[in-house]
This record gives structure tokens, C-alpha cells and sequence, in this order.
């Protein structure tokens, strides 16, 4: 198949990369300005955890095409979009002309209502799914993180089109292992809200390897999710079983499982994230901003609004 990436984020280029080596042409789309920064090629640092769950290093010099225009007359059987949940307005005001024929996959978080944010691109040519991977680029701009087995997909009650199947034998037949979501719509609100609650906690002591590393932040996750589960009730999203074990595991004790388990040196999702150096923030204020809306109370949340840089709630 013929796919073109939109942009050249951490999430979407490791994937790119796995799709590639499957036997499917790739193609970046990214701003003009970045043609000449980026040069031809990625190098790659990355965990593939397809056939090892502990994953297997890759060290490449990636060789690439970008483009710094998406012809309103293309070919693409596939635009793979995964970028920040707050870039989301702009990429499908450029996009809507633009997507032809395509199957659009729309692999990111969503904290407001996903149908509503891709408007005016045709419905019935998306696709929804969301990534097991993390990671960052260097200094050097070396992409470093990693992706797990599986990937998640789902639709909003509705059955599978040929478009959804399409995709989701693209990702099998690439190595990947399908999660199915049967309510993708909360399932995609619990996820954003963990993410939420973890930008909270990590916020206090500085990053992702800083929180790795303190049992007391890995612990305070918890107590953000048991105030952000009322946000989530009121939007009538229902509570996903990992929120509510985040939500009633005793700090402690849920301090020193993602400390020494789940997060601990050496795992998998510890390679994947230590390297992460997105900027923080969107989520918890997107998840903050919705509590005052409806006048939902997380003083624990709220508390932790002085540790963000101000700029992020005058946008």
C-alpha cells in the first residue's frame, strides 16, 4: 500500500518504519520549513517488542522520502495521522481537501468527541486506533523509544467497514496483535485522562525518568485518577478496569508496583518513555478546563496547576 504519514512524530515514524519493512511505501508529509532540517534519513533507537516482549534493539540509519505538500489529486490508499491531541484543528483543516480517496487512520488521543473534531473529513474514511509506543528524539535527533505487540482499535457503535478491516489486516499482517475497544469514545477519555493524571505527578519532580524513579509520584497518579473518575462519570463516559485499579490500589502499594514492575529499569515501557521529551501539560489542563466547566471538584488536580508554565492556560 501506498501510505503518507503526516508529519514526523515519534509515534507515527516508528510505525512508519515497521509498515515499511513489511513491503508498503512510505511517504512523510511535513512543513517546508523542516524539508531542508530534516535531510533524508531518521536514526533509529528503538525497542520492537512484535516477536520478544522484552524487545529487540534497532539501531538504523533510516532512509526516507518527505514532502512538503499533499496534492489535492493523490494516490495514497492510506494518511496515517498521529500527533498531539491539541494539533488536531489544524492538521484536518489542511487535510479535508486534500484526502482524495484515502483510508485516514487517526492513531492519537482524543479528549473532546473524536467524530466532532474531524469534521469536515468524510466519516465513513476513517479509521480509529491508538498506539502501544513512546519514546523522543535526542539532542542529536536520534528517535529513541520503542512499540509494543499490540494496538488498539475501535469504532463508535458501529460495525466494521471494509476501510476498518482494511486496516487492522495491515497491522496483523505487519506483526502487530489487534486490541479491539468495544466503547472507543471512553475508552479514549480514560486513556487521556491517565495521561492527565500522570502529566500531574510528573510535573513535581521534572520528567518521565524523574518520576520513574520516586514511588511517591508513582503513587500520587492514583489519587489524581480517583478525582478525574467524577469528571469522567459526569462527560457519561464509562470507567475502564485499568482506571479503576490506578484508582483503588492503595498509593503505596500502587507506588511501588509501577516502581518496581511495571515501570521499573530495564522494562520495556520504561525504554519506551524515559526518552519521551513531548511538552507536558495539554492534557491536564484540557482535563482541568472540563472539570471547572462542570463544576466537578479536584483540589488534588487543581493544586498542581502552579508547577505548569502559565503560558499553557492563555491558549
Amino acid at each position: 500500500m501506498k501510505i503518507l504519514i503526516f508529519g514526523r512524530g515519534v509515534i507515527a515514524t516508528q510505525y512508519a518504519w515497521a509498515l515499511e519493512k513489511s513491503g508498503n511505501e512510505i511517504e512523510f508529509y511535513v512543513r517546508p520549513e523542516n524539508i531542508k532540517q530534516y535531510g533524508n534519513s531518521i536514526n533509529l533507537e528503538i525497542w520492537d517488542a512484535r516477536t520478544n516482549s522484552k524487545g529487540t534493539l534497532i539501531n538504523e540509519s533510516w532512509h526516507v522520502i518527505f514532502k512538503d505538500e499533499i496534492d489535492i489529486k493523490n494516490d495514497y490508499d492510506i494518511i496515517f495521522v498521529s500527533v498531539n491531541s491539541h494539533q488536531i484543528r489544524d492538521v484536518v483543516s489542511y487535510l479535508a481537501p486534500r484526502v482524495g480517496n484515502a483510508t485516514v487512520l487517526f492513531f492519537n488521543n482524543f479528549w473532546v468527541d473524536p467524530i466532532n473534531a474531524i469534521a469536515p473529513i468524510p466519516l465513513n474514511q476513517i479509521v480509529w486506533g491508538f498506539p502501544g509506543a513512546g519514546g523522543g528524539f535526542d539532542k542529536d535527533g536520534t528517535l529513541k523509544g520503542g512499540f509494543m505487540k499490540s494496538v488498539f482499535f475501535g469504532t463508535f457503535g458501529t460495525a466494521l467497514s471494509e476501510r476498518d478491516i482494511k486496516i487492522r489486516n495491515l497491522f496483523v499482517n505487519t506483526g502487530f496483535k489487534i486490541s479491539e475497544q468495544k466503547d472507543f469514545r471512553s475508552w479514549l477519555w480514560n486513556h487521556y485522562a491517565l495521561n492527565a493524571a500522570m502529566e500531574a505527578s510528573m510535573i513535581t519532580v521534572g520528567g518521565f525518568k524523574e518520576m520513574f524513579d520516586s514511588p511517591e509520584s508513582l503513587a500520587n497518579i492514583g489519587v489524581n485518577i480517583r478525582e478525574i473518575i467524577t469528571l469522567l462519570k459526569a462527560r457519561g463516559s464509562s470507567i475502564d478496569i485499568s482506571t479503576r485499579i490506578f484508582a483503588n490500589t492503595l498509593s503505596r502499594i500502587l507506588g511501588f508496583v509501577l516502581k518496581n514492575i511495571v515501570f521499573k529499569e530495564g522494562s520495556l515501557i520504561n525504554q519506551m518513555m524515559k526518552d519521551n521529551n513531548s511538552k507536558i501539560g495539554y492534557s491536564y489542563r484540557d482535563v482541568l478546563l472540563e472539570a471547572r466547566k462542570l463544576s466537578v471538584s479536584m483540589p488534588n488536580f487543581e493544586a498542581k496547576k502552579y508547577f505548569f508554565d502559565k503560558s499553557l492556560f492563555d491558549k
